[in-house]
């Protein structure tokens, strides 16, 4: 079969029916393109069929993606527990945990969705601080993150994480130190597609994937949870956060330091003479 112009709009618009970011989707077409053009180089097809974008490029405030509320993020992994509870068959009991594990894991540093998928069990260690108790950290090394910075990052939620990604160990296809915590089950060389999996989780069970300006809400969304909490919740600076982030002072000040900024400004208040 001959892919048409037909093809690639029934296929657009599949994909704006499923709710499909604009970038997503500008991003598949980009690779189809790439495709097709290097079949018709090879003489694999007679012609390239011309595609182009049906999607309008939304306005600014919805390019960005929202951030998700404790109480939903508490209900999704509670829902999430209570169907690995219930579920019948292993590799869906599984699928279920390693997505709420993987929640929980950026909800609590703020680490990026591309940096959880290539987590290994040697990244995570559970450390005594002072005589204040233990705490949960997540080792983003070099090769794996995203700005090439070598990360080691606090949990906020203490010894809890360590505690789900031990209990997940026992289950999980994989558990040496150099494997993949999230592996596929099908290859555990490679890593699971878990914002596919949130993505079909939400949508099945009503919970919100968008917020009320039409910002698509995410795993990466848990990061800008996770961020916000940081800055304006627990009041670290934006130079602390940028380093646990893997971002920028600038990046964080201008998008999740407004309030602080406020808030910090009331210490420069005196009486007025």
């Amino acid at each position: 079969k001959i892919i048409s112009e037909d093809d690639l709009r029934d296929y657009q618009h599949k994909r704006i029916a499923e709710r499909c970011a604009h970038g997503t989707l500008q991003f598949e077409l980009l690779v189809i393109r790439s495709v097709l053009a290097f079949a018709h180089r090879q003489g694999f097809i007679r012609r390239c069929p011309d595609v182009k974008m049906l999607m309008a490029r939304p306005p600014k405030h919805q390019r960005s993606r929202g951030m998700i509320s404790k109480d939903q993020y508490k209900k999704t992994i509670a829902l999430l527990k209570d169907q690995a509870d219930n579920a019948t068959q292993r590799p869906n009991r599984l699928a279920l945990l390693r997505l709420r594990l993987a929640m929980m894991s950026i909800y609590s540093t703020g680490v990026r969705v591309q940096e959880i998928l290539k987590l290994e069990w040697r990244d995570i260690t559970l450390e005594q601080v002072n005589n204040n108790g233990n705490c949960t950290f997540i080792t983003v090394r070099a090769d794996v993150s995203k700005v090439k910075q070598h990360r080691v990052i606090p949990a906020l939620s203490g010894p809890q994480l360590y505690r789900s990604f031990m209990e997940f160990k026992e289950i999980a296809p994989t558990s040496q130190p150099n494997e993949l915590v999230f592996a596929s089950f099908r290859n555990t060389d490679n890593a699971a597609y878990l914002p596919m999996q949130y993505h079909h989780f939400v949508r099945k069970n009503g919970i919100p994937f968008e917020n009320e300006l039409g910002q698509a809400l995410s795993l990466t969304s848990l990061r800008h949870t996770a961020i916000d909490r940081l800055v304006n919740e627990h009041q670290l600076s934006a130079y602390i956060v940028a380093q646990y982030a893997g971002s920028s002072i600038q990046m964080i000040e201008e998008h999740y330091g407004k309030n602080q900024v406020r808030k910090q400004a009331q210490l420069f208040i005196s009486p007025s003479i």
